[in-house]
């Protein structure tokens, strides 16, 4: 099962996959869309994802 990370730190959102950096954004509901939609591309190519959020401690 692949997974798509969701990293929220001070400087804003991050979605990664694997070690690759895909979107950074100040957003979170554009950040959470594009990390679903990363997911749902992945799933019809047919790979299982989960998308996991990650929130740093500040």
């Amino acid at each position: 099962m692949e997974t798509i990370e969701v990293v929220e730190d001070e400087k804003g959102w991050t979605v990664k996959h694997r070690a690759r950096v895909l979107f950074i954004d100040t957003v979170e509901e554009r950040t959470f869309q594009t990390a679903l939609a990363i997911s749902h591309s992945l799933f019809d190519e047919g790979v299982p994802t989960q998308v996991v959020l990650i929130r740093q401690n500040n």
